[in-house]
């Protein structure tokens, strides 16, 4: 990399995301190579500087990299999330470096309906705009159901684009707490085969294998990421859930029909007015 820059100039390695880095090598050994790497960088015939983009939740985890010069916040830079009017000028600029035009209204629109107590979080605001196609109109985007139905239609395509999609949208959900719009803690492949309904025919072995094929192409168009070893998957974020129930909106998971039915029979219990307690439990108390 270095060869093929030139020149005399300074080289500044950007490395983004780069707790996914962390979270792929969770071993002190794999750890301290990726620093020797980067120390190496810096030991190159010519000034290299690598420039690290990471969560702030991660940061002590750089001291497990063993880097040759100490961690240090001297030359930190603490990045907040976007203001509404920084996320709408961010829009209008990748839209001109596109060529695409745009409805003069559309990026603050997109804006404030991302915009959680006036802030725009940068991975909602990128994976809104990896989905962006067609009439970026105010009207248009309305039409399509805003942020989350874009979204939607995002994993649509991903799925259609997959060897599976029934499979991939019974992963989505499995990986996602419908009920409460959030993501479910992080999977093992083995976990999902053991949660995610099962689809006509094959193994389990069949089975791991197309999870595995299938959350590595979900991960290449940034819908599921993975952590530690051996891999832990989860949604890339909880902003996914909304669109994700209405991508897959003709599948349940298993506890999705056993809440179902629960909710079915407490109903018919509560319409019964009746009170059945197995025993030896005494009951506390009688519906009238």
């Amino acid at each position: 990399m270095v060869a093929e820059a030139g020149g005399a100039k300074p080289v500044v390695l950007i490395v983004d995301q780069f707790e996914e880095l962390l979270n792929r090598y969770p071993k002190p050994e794999a750890r301290r190579k990726i620093g020797k790497a980067i120390d190496g960088f810096g030991r190159a015939g010519r000034r290299v500087r690598t420039l690290c983009v990471i969560r702030k939740e991660f940061f002590l985890d750089l001291k497990s990299l063993d880097l040759a010069r100490p961690l240090s916040t001297a030359d930190t830079i603490e990045i907040d999330n976007f203001e509404i009017d920084e996320a709408a000028q961010i829009v209008k600029e990748c839209a001109e470096a596109d060529g695409v035009k745009l409805d003069p209204a559309f990026p603050g629109t997109l804006s404030e309906d991302l915009a959680y107590e006036g802030k725009v979080r940068p991975v909602e605001l990128q994976l809104v705009c990896d989905a962006l196609r067609g009439d970026l109109t105010v009207k248009a985007y309305r039409e399509a159901g805003g942020a989350a139905g874009l979204l939607s239609r995002h994993i649509t395509r991903a799925l259609e684009l997959s060897d599976d999609a029934p499979l991939g949208r019974r992963i989505f959900r499995t990986l996602g707490d419908l009920g409460k719009n959030v993501k479910e803690p992080p999977k093992t492949v083995a976990e999902l085969v053991d949660q995610v309904p099962k689809g006509s025919g094959g193994s389990s072995k069949t089975l791991n294998e197309d999870i595995t094929s299938l959350l590595e192409r979900l991960e290449q168009e940034r819908l599921v990421t993975r952590t530690g070893e051996p891999p832990r998957w989860s949604l890339v974020h909880d902003y996914l859930v909304e669109p994700i129930k209405l991508a897959t909106q003709d599948e349940t998971t298993a506890r999705e029909e056993a809440n179902s039915a629960l909710r079915y029979y407490v109903s018919e219990f509560v319409r019964g007015a009746k009170l059945w307690v197995p025993p030896p439990l005494m009951p506390v108390g009688f519906v009238p």
